[in-house]
C-alpha cells in the first residue's frame, strides 16, 4: 500500500534489492519482465524496512515463508532444502479471505486504492502510470526515455500523508509500522 508495487513484486523482494533512497525490483520479479523498476524510499517506508529488518533481516527475503505460532512469528525454511523462501501470493490470498471483519479484498486492490488517492491528488495518468510501472505504447514515452524519481517519491510522500490522515484522522501523524 505504501509503495504501490504489485503484491507479487513486494512478496518476491529480497534484502537486496533494498538500498539507501530506492527499492530496486528487478526485470526478473517485474509482470513485463521488460526493464527493472525503481521504487524510491519515502521516510515512512524506510522506517518500515528497518522495523521489518529486525523481523526478517536474517533471511533473504523481507516477507519469508512464516507462520503464527503460539503468539510469535515463527520464519519457516523449506524441509527438503533448509533454505528461505518468499512468501506466495496464494497465502496472502487465503488470509484476506480469513478476514471476517471487513469487505473481501485482494492485495491487488491496495495497489489501486493508492493509485486513485495519488489520483485525486491532482497527479496525471501519465505519472501514476510511471510509478506503477505500467507500459506504454505512447509515442511520447518511447521518445521521452527516462526515471523521473524525484517525481516518483513527491508523488508517495503526497500519498503518504493522505494515507496517515486516513488511518488516524488525524494530519502528520505517525504511520503504522509492522511491530
Amino acid at each position: 500500500l505504501m509503495t504501490a508495487l504489485r503484491s507479487g513484486e513486494v512478496l518476491s523482494a529480497e534484502w537486496g534489492h533494498i538500498f539507501e533512497e530506492e527499492w530496486i525490483v528487478p526485470v526478473s520479479n517485474t509482470k513485463s519482465k521488460a526493464s527493472a523498476h525503481k521504487v524510491p524510499l519515502t521516510k515512512d517506508v524506510k522506517k518500515a524496512l528497518k522495523e521489518l529488518k529486525e523481523i526478517t533481516g536474517k533471511t533473504p527475503y523481507l516477507f519469508p515463508q512464516s507462520r503464527y505460532m503460539d503468539g510469535k512469528l515463527e520464519l519457516m525454511r523449506n524441509g527438503r532444502t533448509g533454505k528461505y523462501e518468499p512468501t506466495k501470493p496464494s497465502t496472502v490470498s487465503k488470509v484476506l479471505k480469513v478476514q471476517t471483519d471487513i469487505e473481501a479484498y485482494t492485495p491487488h486492490d491496495l495497489r489501486r486504492t493508492a493509485a486513485t488517492h495519488i489520483k485525486s491528488l491532482g497527479y496525471l495518468d501519465a505519472e501514476i502510470g510511471m510509478l506503477l510501472h505500467h507500459s506504454t505504447s505512447d509515442v511520447t514515452a518511447i521518445y521521452a526515455r527516462g526515471d523521473d524519481m524525484k517525481r516518483k517519491l513527491k508523488m508517495l510522500n503526497a500519498w503518504h500523508r493522505q494515507l496517515k490522515t486516513i488511518l488516524t484522522g488525524k494530519k502528520d501523524s505517525k504511520v503504522v509500522g509492522f511491530k
